[in-house]
């Protein structure tokens, strides 16, 4: 190639080499100066932060801000197994840490105690002899070990003596006694006759499939004597008996993990015993709550004894409920206070079946103040009820005030939908059949005097000026159909009749 190039163009081509290995040399020397110039940038930044900042031996710190460097650890070992017991490796650091950590009675005040670890039982009593005045927080974890051995199971039984004999200095107990072969009331018995003088927080958690398999009752009495500091309550496939001396005292109770029949059985009979209650059931995200199929004896628990009062859901927006009566629907508005579903929108009864209702008691008169509790309500759908004409009356009502002002029930009320096709409360199994006509739908006819949907004409009149509903639903009849309006609800903006 270069024999085929001229004298000139060679000469050309060796200067541009020599130019670019000049250049190379210069971009070494810029590099290197550089890397020098950031070097010395670095050294100076370290030593302003050293003249702002000056290191400090750890041994230098005050014996409070050592404590309090154990007991920010202390708080991260529930979530960093890696930091578990760090009080006791803090105490072999050096002479002065151990000094310091033994003196400090309170990084002493809390303990784990689990299933199959034979020197629980020694750490304890150190736990005891240096927390010195301070109460202990007492965390008793029998869920994670088989309990195949009858020995560890022995070891269970005389840890749980060991804790009730120092109950006195017991403010927090948490147990957990989940785990194969401990039964919950062989690990509550060491507690029963007991008084907790400083106990404040007390936590039990168990199998759910102990409350049906192991034994028939799951309802627990401890602290017999007295727990007169008691405020919170946490429970787990257990539930308190009714006559806990404490149960008055409590302010914070959290249960679950139980059987429905069971826990809606026995919590109105706990919530009736503490009547101090501050939380009662606590749904802080609950936004939808479905209630199908359930017995009658259930559905009874929930809706008229009020356990639904004791359920706390500020962004519920639906509730639906299967299989009830007119009766349970007057129960619940009247007793769900305005605080348990604030942002409540969508309401939904409905009957278990198309089976006519003949036994059920009439409904309690709804009165316009239990209405208050529910001023977000949009929707509201009946399907299927008894006393239905009675239940419409109650809802559509409109009252004065003592100004003379007309007050509705229900004010924000949009879409209202009543299926009664298989019940008898309209007279509806009385209703002909209506002939169709291609062009008009349906004829009325003259053959009844008596309107049995006047309570809802009625109804719907009085709010047609005022608080109209936009959406009406109902079966499609002779009394009420597209084309048999009367002009006193004309305000209506749709209308959907079902077929018959």
């Amino acid at each position: 190639m270069f024999e085929d190039m001229k004298p000139a163009d060679t000469e050309q081509l060796l200067a541009l080499e020599a130019e670019f290995r000049d250049l190379a040399i210069k971009e070494s020397d810029i590099v290197t100066q550089l890397n020098d110039v950031l070097a010395e940038k670095q050294r100076v930044r370290r030593l302003i932060a050293a003249t702002k900042n000056p290191y400090v031996w750890i041994y230098s710190l005050p014996d409070e801000l050592l404590v309090s460097i154990v007991e920010t650890a202390q708080n991260l070992q529930w979530t960093d197994p890696a930091s578990a017991l760090i009080e006791v490796t803090a105490s072999h650091v050096s002479q002065r840490f151990r000094c310091v950590i033994l003196g400090a009675s309170s990084l002493w005040s809390s303990i784990e105690l689990r299933w199959g670890i034979r020197s629980d039982e020694d750490r304890f009593a150190v736990y005891l002899l240096r927390s010195r005045n301070s109460t202990l927080s007492v965390r008793l974890k029998y869920d994670t070990y088989p309990g195949e051995s009858e020995c560890a199971y022995e070891d269970v039984r005389n840890e749980l003596g060991v804790v009730a004999a120092h109950i006195l200095k017991i403010r927090r107990l948490v147990l957990q006694c989940g785990a194969a072969g401990l039964a919950l009331q062989d690990a509550v018995k060491p507690l029963h006759d007991l008084h907790a003088p400083y106990l404040e927080h007390l936590e039990i958690y168990s199998n759910p499939f102990d409350m049906v398999d192991e034994w028939d009752d799951p309802r627990v009495s401890i602290f017999k004597q007295g727990a007169p500091r008691l405020r919170t309550l946490r429970l787990r496939a257990v539930v308190p008996s009714s006559t806990n001396p404490w149960l008055p005292l409590l302010t914070n109770i959290e249960m679950g993990g139980m059987w429905l029949d069971t826990g809606i059985h026995l919590l109105p009979r706990v919530f009736a015993a503490s009547p101090n209650l501050v939380d009662y059931i606590s749904m802080p995200a609950l936004r939808s709550l479905t209630a199908l199929r359930l017995n009658p004896a259930t559905l009874d628990r929930l809706v008229t004894d009020c356990v639904l009062a004791h359920i706390r859901a500020p962004v519920l927006e639906s509730l639906q409920f299967s299989g009830v009566h007119g009766e349970h629907i007057s129960y619940f508005f009247n007793n769900i206070p305005h605080s348990q579903f604030p942002a409540l929108k969508s309401l939904t009864f409905a009957a278990s079946s198309g089976r006519r209702c003949t036994e059920c008691d009439l409904p309690e008169h709804i009165p316009p103040k239990s209405f208050d509790s529910f001023s977000a309500l949009t929707c509201l759908t009946i399907i299927n009820m008894c006393h239905m004409d009675k239940l419409v009356g109650d809802l559509l009502q409109t009252s004065k005030n003592a100004d003379g002002s007309t007050v509705h029930n229900l004010p924000a009320l949009q879409t209202l939908t009543l299926r009664y096709k298989d019940v008898d409360n309209f007279g509806i199994d009385s209703w002909p059949k209506l002939p169709r006509n291609p062009y008009l739908g349906v004829w009325l006819s003259e053959e009844y005097g008596t309107d049995p949907m006047g309570v809802l004409r009625q109804g719907l009149a009085a709010r047609c000026e005022t608080h109209p509903i936009q959406l009406l639903r109902l079966p499609r009849s002779r009394f009420f159909t597209e084309y048999g309006w009367s002009p006193d609800i004309a305000p209506l903006t749709a209308f959907r009749a079902f077929l018959r």
